[in-house]
């Protein structure tokens, strides 16, 4: 802290996963100072401690936690004339068994949720899968920023949409076929369908404000939810993704020859 404005020195990088919001908004709630006033840019190694890796499932929880303590810590001391620093190293709760050296136990000390339904249609001519709509309820403990965890929301499905239906990577001899966005296509606002989601609340108790991860967790229901709406509309089951119209002639000409 120096003049009423706090800079955050971790090692967590923003590249557009909601950082920059998620954790300068953890702080500034705390403190109860404007968000303006908290100072975060991208990590230099030389001058922030080793708070592990940027991935999405720990950032918000696991470093936005230690944020939140530190915070509260500052809080206390927020009448000192003088600069200070506060830090805080992260220890698992006392009924997770967890050995960082061994690696054994249970790394993660909560999970997240999430349920996803996808309507299709499919033409019995070309067996093109067109995707109505999606459904999606997500258990993120709370989310500290609704906007963002909306957009992220959406951007995860969208993302599994085009795993699940377009997106082919094929393989020979250790290369990747498609060397292209021409070959390897990935969906755009038109493929995109209506998506209807909703946060289900349910507090962490040692996440900051309640907050669990987020992470992947938008993305990998999509495929083998729209997989089983394919099985449901052809009464073919589904094996294989992306599920594309070759591969559904495919399996059905194996199912009829059988």
């Amino acid at each position: 802290i120096n003049n009423d404005s706090v800079e955050i020195l971790i090692s967590n990088v923003e590249m557009g996963q909601g950082a920059q919001t998620a954790l300068r908004k953890i702080v500034a709630t705390t403190l109860s100072i404007p968000i303006d006033s908290i100072i975060y840019t991208n990590p230099d190694t030389s001058r922030v401690p080793d708070s592990g890796p940027t991935v999405a499932s720990r950032t918000t929880m696991i470093v936005g936690g230690l944020l939140e303590k530190a915070a509260l810590e500052m809080k206390e001391r927020w009448n000192e004339s003088a600069a200070f620093e506060v830090s805080k190293v992260y220890k698992h709760p006392e009924h997770i068994q967890w050995d960082q050296g061994k690696l054994a136990g249970d790394a993660y000390p909560t999970y997240s949720w999430g349920i996803n339904v996808v309507e299709v249609e499919v033409d019995n001519l070309t067996l093109a899968v067109n995707v109505k709509k999606i459904w999606a309820v997500f258990d993120v403990g709370v989310a500290i920023d609704d906007r963002m965890m909306r957009g992220q929301i959406e951007g995860g499905i969208a993302q599994g949409l085009g795993y699940a239906t377009i997106e082919v990577m094929e393989t020979q001899n250790g290369r990747i076929q498609q060397n292209s966005m021409t070959d390897y296509t990935i969906p755009t606002a038109s493929d995109v369908p209506d998506i209807e989601s909703k946060l289900v609340e349910n507090p962490y108790e040692f996440g900051p404000y309640g907050a669990k991860c987020a992470g992947e967790l938008t993305l990998v229901g999509v495929a083998p939810a729209l997989a089983a709406a394919v099985s449901n509309a052809i009464k073919t089951h589904v094996k294989v993704i992306p599920v594309t119209p070759e591969y559904l002639l495919k399996e059905i000409e194996n199912e009829n020859s059988v």
